[in-house]
């Protein structure tokens, strides 16, 4: 499917080397011989009048995917030996051309370490591409070998072993990791191919199949077991990831491969098993079957007296053994050739004469694009059409950081350090050049795009692979991951490690606890495999803007931007909320205390004193069922109220935490409206697949243009709770420590050898600051030495530059009620979130304040011991500061009735006679004696929705009193999502003295679902071709400004689902999907006519109980076999 940008930058900046050296880039998929003439050269844009047709020099690196250990040698590019034909007068005109062998990136070749031929390829690429150049140097040609037979006694050898690779990759069960599938078992437990052979030369070859096993984590079921037929005999049968290798029958013509699955469970339909590929080894005679064929010959010593054409037309020999040195063997005989060999394997190419591939393309290409003599502290790294996007945040590091900042075409990369193709691990090496190199070496590397697992779009999904993210494989979704970590571990080695911590039985996926299926064996394919990559250590601190469009990647930046200089000021720049599963999957028993355990360690061990801590412990709030929705309200209130930085313990995946459905996209991203109080956010649980473009909360929060989140800090794939504990520990103690407040260097030095570790990503900005802000606010005096209830405090204090600002923000909190915890916690109690006593605006007389308030009379008559906490903030436009006491005495009361008069309440909604989503609602409150916020009680502030009674909410937390008042203040607080119609809001209030009033207020919302919740238009394309045989494709566009759920099936006239081409979350854009004419299992389907249906949703289908509108259309198409 190839995703059409609506709208392409047109300024595109590309700064070059002065040493750059023009080329041009040919490019090709098979192996073969490849003629390019002069004619294509000129049609490229080539002047070949300039062409100096004995200075035409070509280039290859080898066509292998790169080395991934340091310690091997980086690959160079290497003259070819080419034939030219300039037709001898010396200009190289239209009609001449030049020849050449093309290796692909997917052949057997000679493996010396393993002394015989084997499959060589590729999983980043399709295309092979070779250099070409003229007018430099002369250029290296071909040179001639006499095969004429001379040795009459010499043995005929008509016969050499051939080799066949049959594998096609279709499925990728995990979307992870280089390890695809040629079918997938599940609903349909057959497969079936056919293979043709030629020139067979006996009844029986060696077939080798592949069998895979890519197990999910929550999948309850063992795999099934594999049966593998060669033309109907028995190769033999397996489970797991195993290779079965045996004699086989084969035959001239026409050959058949087939597979079944008998599942362990009946209930087991998941599509996890399937047959990877086929090799045969099977002999064949030499002489030229169609147009070409490739001879292979193992180390011997001899004669090799051979015949290679019996009729036919004339065909030319090759000695392709050394692919740089191409040979053109050329014999007086028409049907035989020999060779001398010196125990050494040989590799021949027959080409029937005059039969010569095309290349697929030529583009212009350069090489030594980067200087050794530049240098930069920051490095971005982005698409070529994206660099004019980035410019800001250059600008912005340049002058906030004085940073020398350089932003890099990932193109460019791969065009100097990955030859031409687009092997991830060319950006190693490039950050490896630069550091080696560059002064002032890079500091900190953002990687400005996502980047995806499927490298070759053979999904369709994934037409812009922004920036590559490093996948490593493994035979499930735990161990297979995406690695942003290896691009900046400089000195990398492939051997194989262990981790430092054994892999506890604990699982933090929502699904369920997994079965442990490693004894059904691992994947041994040779890519990039998760026991070669335990230890990844990062020297340089990494980030990555996970945008899936231009548009989105220059919103992340002007976010990182404007939460460091365009903040908006407040106490939320001193918050931190905590959040923490309870210690149930569901209503019952449970005992998964950890979650709380670890929350709180982290509060009391890791975090600085001065934090302004909110606690969220889902252990706190009653089930509704299976569900705990006043913990969803308190969440969502407290993160629209602004924080720092929050932190989440607990179960949960992209979609959904905890099994109480605490927070889900599909329901309550509507209702988070932190506005710019932007939140960096970190997750102890896998809660971000950004490789795989899934939609979800992170990701919603994370690309919003103002609000939601500016980085998060989570894991990739299902990680393990003890790891992420630790981890986090030590990233908080880096981050307020020797890291300076900078994510990324935090998150390096956090980070130790272990695969656990590698699965989070700092997604944002590694050069984000988060530190707490420098000047201070000192305390000096407060009266009574003691807080209690119903009396009247005074606090009084200074700040250390009296320039710093007019006023400051107090907050003064009370103590949290004591929560006991059952065993088997090691805690046996712990402090929740106090209430606050005073929160508001102080004048500040040349840097001096005195500030009073009645303190609540909730606060217990017998907790002298208690401690409450006071945090104040201030900022003049530039600079802010903050002063924190962490020890205010509070307890014990006066004695008096006071106060009797009831506090006055005025409410009014933003927005007029019908308000928007973006609606609040205003509370302006005096009370004498002060409105009670405590949380000892419940006489903190109460709002009800439409006579809600039980679903109430808490909005206290969003009260601030006026500037030098302790009587009248406001409370500013941002509406959930309301369906449209009529609603009535009813605010309930206390003073200090616990007299209580209320005041309602009624309106009319004409609220509509968030902009792009529905498309606005869809359209679903005749396919091309119509009829087809055997692919057709299949175009379709969705008109939006969101993201939607696709869903593209293919039906039978019965009615019967055929084949699901696309079930996705995408954006809105044009698409074009295609259908092989196969079923969901990959087989052949019959002709006929068949049905296609698109059908496009809401990506929150449900909002308030309101579900989304489905829109569809469906066409007719026919293959004809």
């Amino acid at each position: 499917m190839r995703l059409v940008l609506l709208s392409i930058m047109c300024a595109i900046l590309i700064q070059f080397s002065a040493n750059a050296q023009e080329y041009y880039k040919l490019y090709f998929a098979a192996e073969g011989i490849y003629k390019v003439t002069g004619q294509e050269l000129a049609d490229a844009g080539i002047p070949i009048s300039q062409i100096q047709p004995q200075t035409i020099q070509l280039f290859s690196d080898g066509q292998n995917i790169l080395p991934y250990s340091t310690a091997e040698p980086e690959p160079q590019l290497q003259e070819v030996a080419i034939l030219v034909e300039d037709g001898g007068d010396g200009q190289f005109d239209p009609q001449d051309y030049l020849q050449f062998y093309g290796q692909s990136l997917h052949r057997f070749e000679w493996d010396a370490d393993a002394g015989d031929y084997r499959f060589r390829s590729s999983p980043y690429d399709t295309l092979a591409c070779y250099w070409l150049r003229w007018n430099a140097a002369p250029g290296k040609r071909s040179a001639q070998k006499n095969g004429s037979p001379v040795s009459g006694g010499a043995i005929l050898r008509d016969t050499f072993t051939d080799r066949l690779r049959l594998e096609k990759d279709r499925f990728n069960p995990i979307k992870s990791g280089l390890i695809w599938s040629w079918n997938l078992f599940g609903q349909n437990n057959t497969f079936e191919h056919s293979f043709e052979l030629s020139g067979v030369a006996g009844a029986e070859g060696l077939a080798t199949a592949r069998l895979l096993f890519l197990d999910v984590y929550y999948n309850p079921y063992p795999p099934g077991m594999i049966s593998v037929r060669v033309n109907t005999a028995l190769m033999g049968t397996a489970t797991g990831n195993h290779t079965i290798t045996a004699p086989v029958p084969i035959y001239e013509g026409a050959n058949t491969v087939q597979a079944e699955y008998f599942p362990s469970d009946p209930a087991d339909t998941l599509e996890q098993s399937g047959f990877d590929w086929l090799e045969l080894l099977y002999p064949r005679y030499t002489g030229l079957a169609g147009n070409e064929m490739k001879i292979f010959i193992a180390p011997t010593s001899g004669i090799f007296h051979t015949k290679y054409r019996s009729g036919g037309d004339p065909a030319a020999i090759f000695d392709v053994t050394d692919p740089f040195n191409v040979r053109h063997i050329f014999t007086d005989n028409d049907s035989l050739f020999e060779d001398t060999l010196t125990a050494e394997h040989k590799v021949y190419w027959l080409n029937r004469e005059n039969f010569a591939h095309s290349v697929a393309s030529i583009q212009p290409g350069q090489r030594n694009i980067f200087s050794p003599a530049d240098g930069a502290d920051y490095l971005i790294i982005t698409r070529r059409q994206t660099e004019p996007l980035m410019q800001p945040l250059k600008a912005h590091r340049e002058a906030y950081n004085n940073f020398a900042v350089k932003i890099v075409a990932v193109e460019d990369i791969f065009e100097e350090f990955g030859f031409g193709r687009a092997d991830p691990t060319a950006i190693r090496n490039f950050i490896k050049f630069a550091h080696a190199n560059w002064n002032p070496q890079p500091q900190y590397v953002l990687l400005a795009g996502n980047g995806y697992y499927d490298y070759r779009n053979l999904s369709g999904e994934y037409p812009v692979n922004w920036v590559p993210a490093f996948e490593i494989s493994g035979n499930d979704d735990i161990s297979s991951r995406a690695v942003d970590d290896f691009y900046v571990d400089l000195s990398f080695t492939d051997e194989p490690g262990f981790p430092p911590f054994p892999q506890p039985f604990e699982n933090d996926f929502i699904p369920g606890l997994r079965e442990d299926h490693s004894e059904h064996g691992k994947v041994d394919d040779p890519e990039a495999i998760s026991q070669n990559f335990n230890n990844i250590d990062p020297q340089i601190p990494i980030g990555r803007f996970p945008a899936d469009t231009p548009e989105e990647l220059a919103a992340l930046a002007e976010k990182t931007i404007r939460s460091e200089v365009n903040y908006q000021p407040g106490l939320w720049r001193l918050s931190a909320l905590l959040i923490a599963d309870d210690e149930f999957r569901g209503p019952g028993s449970g005992n998964e205390f950890f979650h709380l355990e670890q929350s709180e360690n982290l509060a009391s061990n890791e975090f600085p004193s001065e934090l302004r801590i909110y606690k969220l412990h889902e252990r706190e709030y009653p089930f509704a069922g299976n569900e705990k929705p006043a913990a969803t309200r308190q969440l969502i209130n407290w993160f629209n109220l602004g924080n720092r930085i929050a932190m989440f313990y607990g179960h949960g995946n992209d979609e959904q935490w905890t099994h109480e459905n605490l927070l889900n996209v599909q329901r309550d991203m509507v209702s988070i409206r932190n506005d710019d109080k932007l939140c960096f956010f970190g997750g102890a649980s896998s809660l971000y697949k950004f490789d795989d473009r899934r939609g979800g909360i992170l990701q919603n929060l994370l690309k919003r243009e103002k609000s939601g989140l500016t980085a998060t800090l989570t894991a990739n794939r299902p990680a393990f709770a003890f790891q992420s504990d630790i981890f986090f520990r030590r990233f908080f103690s880096r981050l307020f420590g020797d890291a300076g407040g900078f994510a990324g260097k935090a998150v390096m030095l956090a980070k130790i050898s272990g695969t656990d570790n590698q699965k989070r990503h700092l997604l944002g900005d590694p050069a984000l600051n988060l530190s707490l802000p420098a000047e201070r606010v000192h305390v000096t005096a407060i009266t009574p030495d003691t807080l209690k209830a119903r009396s009247l405090a005074q606090i009084s204090g200074y700040v250390d530059n009296p320039a710093a600002g007019d006023s400051l923000l107090v907050e003064v909190r009370e103590p949290g009620k004591i929560k006991s915890i059952p065993p088997p916690s090691f805690l046996t109690s712990y402090e929740a979130t106090g209430g606050a006593l005073f929160r508001g605006c102080v004048p500040l007389n040349n840097g001096q304040f005195t500030f009073q308030f009645v303190v609540s009379g909730d606060v217990p008559a017998d907790s002298a011991a208690a401690r409450g906490k006071l945090h104040a903030y201030i900022w003049n436009g530039l600079n802010e500061g903050m002063g924190f006491v962490n020890s205010l005495p509070v307890g014990g009361s006066v004695s008096g009735t006071g106060d009797v008069t009831p506090p006055q309440i005025t409410l009014t909604v933003t927005g007029g006679d019908t308000v928007g989503r973006d609606a609040y609602l205003i509370a302006q409150i005096f009370d004498e004696s002060g409105v009670n916020l405590s949380r000892f009680q419940n006489h903190y502030p109460l709002l009800f929705i439409d006579g809600n009674y039980q679903d109430t909410l808490n909005p206290g937390d969003f009260f601030y009193y006026q500037e030098g008042s302790y009587q009248s203040g406001t409370l500013r607080y941002p509406l959930p999502y309301l369906s449209a119609g009529s609603h009535t809001l009813t605010l309930k209030a206390h003073d200090t003295y616990n007299n209580a009033a209320s005041d309602s207020i009624s309106f009319v919302t004409g609220i509509t679902p968030p902009p792009g919740y529905l498309p606005d238009q869809i359209s679903l394309a005749q396919n091309y071709p119509n009829p087809f045989n055997p692919e057709t494709a299949i175009p379709f566009s969705v008109s939006g400004s969101s993201r939607y759920r696709v869903r593209l099936e293919v039906f039978n006239l019965l009615g019967q689902k055929v084949r699901t081409l696309l079930n996705e979350i995408v954006l809105a854009g044009e698409y074009e999907a295609r259908w092989d004419g196969r079923d969901q299992r990959g087989n052949p389907v019959a002709s006929g006519l068949y049905i296609y249906r698109l059908r496009v949703s809401s990506h929150f289908p449900e909002v308030s109980g309101q579900r989304g509108g489905i829109y569809q259309q469906a066409r007719k198409m026919l293959l004809i076999r």
